[in-house]
């Protein structure tokens, strides 16, 4: 499918489940994911928990997905806009052309890796969508896509599938090329400050384990933090 700039001019009016018409049911919550990718189908780690997670929200909540679109015909656009309201911006030319945007990157103060997915154009459709809907929560999928300009009056949640700089660090310490080292020991320090700004930012992060949950008290302890782990759904594999 053709990647289009997201536009609020065709929302379609908010889902309504079942819980919604029992008398003394909770309010449905109106619910923006930010991802990086469409999360369908959810064959790999990341589409696994973001899909999930989403399906999950969406039975009792309405949510909405915006989402970059790289052009990838493989990606099941039409069941994501079964479950959620997807709108979709063009992925930016720095997270297609890798190598140019690190060179560009050694320049600047911030890192590659949590600004390649940052762009005009995803910026604008977070504008549209906020002016036109009262969203209670925005939920960012990961910190590559916390560098943004996000809304006053939602509570902002972070789901932070890992620690970026630990990552990063770890990819250093291995790498025999010393160009490459350190490359990689400068984007590690740009990552680690990005990363330990957005978790204080936010009003709340959610991470996949301990370790993970005390590195964010430990940094940012004014952040509530829930742990929220990667598992297997039962239900689907007896």
């Amino acid at each position: 499918m053709r990647a289009t700039t997201a536009s609020t001019s065709d929302l379609r009016q908010p889902f309504s489940g079942p819980e919604a018409a029992l008398p003394g049911a909770p309010r449905r919550r109106r619910i923006l994911v930010l991802c990086p990718e469409p999360p369908a189908p959810p064959t790999w780690g990341f589409a696994l928990r973001v899909y999930h997670l989403a399906r999950e929200l969406a039975r009792r909540n309405d949510v909405s997905m915006l989402t970059y679109d790289s052009g990838d015909e493989s990606r099941d656009w039409r069941h994501l806009e079964e479950l959620f309201r997807v709108h979709r911006v063009a992925a930016p030319a720095d997270a297609r052309r890798r190598r140019r945007a690190q060179l560009r990157s050694l320049a600047g103060l911030r890192s590659f890796h949590l600004g390649s997915l940052l762009s005009p154009e995803m910026q604008r459709a977070i504008d549209e969508l906020a002016a036109r809907e009262s969203f209670d929560v925005i939920q960012v999928e990961s910190s590559q896509m916390a560098g943004f300009d996000l809304p006053v009056g939602p509570a902002l949640v972070l789901d932070e599938h890992n620690v970026e700089h630990d990552l990063i660090r770890g990819i250093a310490a291995v790498e025999t090329s010393l160009p490459r080292k350190l490359y990689q020991l400068l984007e590690w320090r740009k990552v680690r400050r990005e990363e330990i700004d957005a978790w204080r930012r936010f009003d709340g992060c959610v991470v996949t384990s301990g370790e993970d949950e005390r590195q964010v008290r430990h940094r940012a302890p004014a952040t509530p933090t829930r742990v929220v782990p990667n598992a297997v759904d039962l239900g689907h594999f007896t």
